[in-house]
């Protein structure tokens, strides 16, 4: 079951001498993505506080304002605005609601395999990879980078970090990804990956900048991709187990 995380409505604000209105959008509790740059810059703009006038497109209607900054989203062949909303506890509380009652899911962001998030409660979860380029045998200075693993499945992995190195990496970048479990399960997994989507966000308590990238699996070896599933198969059956007490 996908549980809603959506709901449709509209988005303005206005930064220097732009007034700025995106109609009909996806809006969570977190923000609103895929939202055209111009007239704005993802180099001047990316990081900027505004004040967002929200309007949910429900019967009853909700609006209001919520503090918000600007990030920004890189695919191969665009490059799009996001913005995150920082709601106060009252609103959030309210637009949580509305989504639980009449959001949805859409069917656009469905994945082939679906996407288990990162727990530091389940023993064997992957809570850290590294990660490196993938480089010419000739070149054998490849710096590896540590990343947070924000969630997992079997085609691939969303992955952040705080390094700047990280801002070396672009979508349909090749990295060598080394992923080593915890607990129980104690064999490494290796595989090559492709960079599909790059994310660029703030951490508002120390104002280091955020890359994530949205990988996937691209050459997996026969011996990996066993201990990839049966890795994947402890994790849902800790979870199961969970729920179920």
């Amino acid at each position: 079951m996908d549980y809603p995380v959506f709901v449709k409505g509209d988005v303005e604000f206005q930064l220097d001498d732009y007034s700025l209105q995106f109609k009909n959008r996806n809006l969570s509790v977190f923000g609103v993505s895929s939202l055209p740059w111009p007239p704005l810059s993802p180099e001047r703009h990316f990081g900027c506080s505004v004040v967002a006038r929200i309007r949910v497109m429900t019967p009853e209607g909700f609006e209001f304002k919520s503090n918000a900054y600007i990030v920004r989203e890189q695919t191969a062949t665009s490059q799009q605005m996001g913005l995150k909303f920082i709601m106060d506890e009252k609103n959030r509380d309210k637009f949580t609601e509305i989504i639980r009652a009449q959001g949805f899911y859409p069917t656009e962001y469905m994945r082939k395999y679906p996407r288990i998030p990162s727990s530091s409660r389940i023993q064997t979860f992957p809570l850290r990879i590294i990660g490196a380029h993938v480089k010419p045998l000739m070149d054998s200075e490849q710096t590896p980078i540590i990343f947070e693993v924000y969630n997992i499945s079997l085609g691939g992995v969303l992955i952040a970090t705080e390094n700047p190195l990280a801002l070396t990496i672009e979508p349909n970048t090749r990295i060598n990804i080394f992923l080593e479990p915890r607990g129980d399960f104690s064999i490494p997994i290796t595989v090559e990956g492709m960079v599909c989507r790059a994310s660029d966000d703030i951490n508002l308590e120390n104002g280091n900048l955020i890359r994530s990238f949205g990988i996937r699996f691209t050459k997996v070896s026969s011996e990996n991709r066993v201990i990839f599933l049966e890795l994947l198969k402890d994790i849902l059956n800790r979870i199961k187990t969970e729920m179920e007490t």
